[in-house]
């Protein structure tokens, strides 16, 4: 409570996240862990927020790109279709833009599924998709993970220590996934294979010509282009063109 008596304002934690079509299995598992772990664990202090729970006016690309950078709080949950898939690329993608911020981030990753980057070395929490109570377990390392990031004088840890420009990143992300690439090559196989799956899916989308709205081919849309055939039409902006 604050002075007044009023409430303090929640901060707010940007959950980065596959999110799936809806009815599909992944937008069950996320809604699901929305209900039984990040809330539980998180809603006294932060509010969770979601890509595809965004109201607010505006090109979902940009606002999207805000809660990454701006946030109090990020949880990546790099959980991926199935074990062997590995992370989303577009999970990805945003948890480097999130790394390159230096904001506080608690990451999260299954049990025998390959890893990006050198999380598996860093402070991430693992769990085991065949345990029942993973829920549970999960809630209660967010939550120590929280009290860890909340004591006075914590300093995040670098991932990636290369200077990048978040402003070129945002406008130009394929230019973003081949430095990324360059930076990287001949470090590790998984590292190199994490980043041809990034570029995978920062290549396969879909721009409107008129007003920039973005589609991905990955599962997440970054705005509301749409398929009609062998046709796209911007929900946008109602631009009609061919790719």
């Amino acid at each position: 409570m604050s002075k007044t008596g009023k409430a303090n304002p929640k901060k707010k934690c940007f959950i980065i996240t596959p999110i799936g079509q809806p009815g599909s299995i992944v937008r069950e598992r996320v809604d699901q862990w929305m209900n039984l772990i990040y809330k539980p664990a998180i809603n006294t202090k932060y509010e969770p927020i979601r890509a595809d729970s965004i109201a607010a006016p505006g090109l979902i690309t940009d606002q999207i790109i805000d809660h990454i950078l701006d946030d109090d709080l990020a949880i990546i949950d790099y959980t991926g279709e199935t074990i062997e898939s590995g992370p989303n690329p577009n999970v990805m993608y945003e948890a480097a833009i999130r790394h390159i911020a230096k904001k506080p981030v608690i990451q999260i990753y299954p049990d025998g599924q390959a890893v990006p980057f050198d999380i598996k070395n860093w402070r991430s929490i693992r769990y085991n998709p065949s345990d029942l109570e993973y829920p549970k377990a999960l809630k209660q390392s967010i939550q120590a993970a929280l009290k860890e990031i909340e004591t006075p004088g914590y300093k995040e840890p670098e991932l990636l220590k290369h200077q990048f420009d978040l402003e070129r990143i945002v406008s130009d992300p394929e230019a973003f996934v081949r430095l990324l690439k360059k930076h990287f090559t001949g470090s590790s196989p998984l590292k190199e294979a994490t980043i041809d799956s990034m570029w995978t899916g920062v290549r396969n989308r879909i721009k409107c010509p008129k007003c920039g709205v973005i589609k991905s081919d990955m599962g997440l849309s970054f705005g509301p282009t749409v398929n009609i055939g062998n046709a796209y039409k911007c929900n946008n902006c109602g631009t009609e063109f061919e790719v």
